[in-house]
C-alpha cells in the first residue's frame, strides 16, 4: 500500500490489467524526465513486489528496460501498475518459512 500512496495513486480506480496491451513503448517516448529518480524508485519497488505478485512481472520487465533514460510515457505506464496492485481480488503468493526441528 505504501507504493500506491507514495506514487499518489491512492484515490485511483482499480485496474484489471497492469499494462495497456496495445501500447508500444519506445526509448524516446515523450519528454525525458527532469528527475529520473522517481521512475527508478517506482520500478525498484515494483520489482520487489513481483515476488508476491507474478501478475505484474511482464509489465515491470518491460518498464525496467528504460531505467537508464526514462521518459514521461514510461512513467505513465509505470503508474498504471499502481491501481492493479491496489486490487484485492488479484491472486498473490504467500511464502511461509518452516523451521526444521532436529
Amino acid at each position: 500500500m505504501d507504493l500506491v500512496t507514495d506514487a499518489g495513486l491512492l484515490g485511483c480506480k482499480p485496474a484489471s490489467t497492469p499494462m495497456d496491451p496495445t501500447k508500444q513503448l519506445q526509448s524516446d517516448a515523450g519528454e525525458p524526465l527532469a528527475d529520473p529518480t522517481v521512475y527508478r524508485r517506482l520500478i525498484g519497488r515494483l520489482v520487489y513486489l513481483c515476488i508476491t505478485r507474478p501478475d505484474i512481472t511482464f509489465a515491470v520487465n518491460k518498464l525496467s528496460r528504460f531505467l537508464s533514460n526514462p521518459c514521461s510515457e514510461h512513467l505513465l505506464a509505470g503508474e498504471r501498475i499502481g491501481p492493479v496492485v491496489q486490487t484485492l481480488d488479484t491472486p498473490f503468493l504467500v511464502f511461509a518459512s518452516f523451521l526444521a526441528h532436529p
